[in-house]
């Protein structure tokens, strides 16, 4: 009697677990997009990855007027690909390899905060990047 009641409680436990992960898997990811989310949609589209978030050249497409003075810079273009496995921190989808990237914020740039805005000088032109961010 005591083993059939073990196994009852086992075959519920493992009902119940079996149930969170189907439910958990149809839940959609909810987040900021990412390199692949924006390139499917966009196949052309100009982007740097910068702590995890994903900035989008809006340069194109934008009316706006708006004048970025480029303050500290982040670092350099570690490499250009469209793969969105492994795109790293730094990686662009057309910016050549060690184009300077610099924060707009005036009160600098520190690893694991990003700005919202980010600009790299091509040609002498300031070109601003906008984060993608969800909500």
């Amino acid at each position: 009697m005591k083993v059939l009641k073990k196994m009852f409680i086992f075959i519920g436990l493992f009902l119940v677990i079996l149930m969170i992960v189907i439910f958990m898997s149809n839940i959609e990811n909810i987040g900021n997009p990412k390199v692949k989310d924006v390139l499917e949609n966009n196949p052309d589209a100009d982007l740097i990855q910068l702590d995890g978030l994903i900035y989008l050249n809006l340069t194109l497409d934008s009316k706006d007027e708006q004048v970025y003075e480029k303050q500290e810079q982040i670092g350099e273009i570690k490499k250009k690909t469209h793969k969105t496995w492994w795109f790293g921190n730094l990686y662009a989808t057309k910016l050549p390899k060690g184009t300077k990237v610099y924060t707009t914020d005036r009160n600098g740039y520190s690893k694991g905060d990003a700005p919202f805005v980010i600009v790299v000088e091509l040609n002498k032109e300031i070109v601003a990047y906008h984060a993608l961010i969800e909500g």
